[in-house]
């Protein structure tokens, strides 16, 4: 794709309690964990000083996230650690990808339930969908044209699964590398001169 605006900033969501019990969440609009709220201010902590170290000064900043609460909370933390505090803009686009069927289940769940489905995922994960569910490869002309639209110095609050579509658009990773990327809840990732880096708690 052609390179959208310079410095996005990209941000999990933090932790809930679906995350810790491993369950599928897709869509389904879970909130934060106490665990989560700390990980969202720890992110907080660690965008500021990557704003601080490239000069980016708040009234730059457009903050967007996922319309989803768990984005939507970690948003708002991140936006109080500002002053004035910022507002997050939701943007649909940037929603986590639907799981179908699979949503509130575990993945051993999934695997006695949907055993051939859960088979069929193995095989192309950018391709795969659950019964009533998305894939990767459906949502990644959305987010593609959705990327392209961000003003300069956005940082936006998004999902794992969406962030595996962006490391594929942006980090030149192949469709089936990008689907394995790990995205833990505490990191920051920058989209700067053609590059994705990564800044992760120390």
């Amino acid at each position: 794709m052609t390179g959208p605006s310079e410095n996005l900033f990209f941000v999990r969501h933090g932790q809930t309690d679906w995350n810790a019990e491993t369950r599928y969440q897709g869509i389904t609009d879970t909130t934060l964990s106490e665990i989560g709220i700390e990980q969202a201010r720890a992110n907080a902590a660690l965008l500021q000083s990557q704003l601080r170290e490239l000069g980016i000064e708040q009234d730059q900043i457009t903050l967007m996230t996922s319309p989803l609460l768990r984005a939507k909370q970690t948003a708002t933390i991140i936006g109080e650690s500002f002053t004035p505090e910022l507002t997050p803009v939701e943007n649909k686009s940037f929603r986590e990808l639907s799981m179908g069927r699979w949503e509130g289940l575990t993945s051993h769940e999934v695997k006695e339930r949907h055993y051939e489905e859960r088979k069929s995922r193995k095989l192309d994960r950018w391709a795969f969908k659950p019964l009533g569910g998305e894939s990767m490869a459906e949502r990644s002309q959305v987010i593609e044209n959705a990327l392209l639209e961000l003003p300069a110095n956005t940082v936006l609050v998004t999902h794992c699964v969406v962030l595996r579509v962006i490391f594929h658009l942006l980090g030149g990773l192949s469709e089936q590398d990008a689907t394995a990327v790990e995205t833990p809840h505490v990191a920051i990732w920058c989209w700067k001169s053609d590059k994705l880096h990564r800044q992760a708690q120390k």
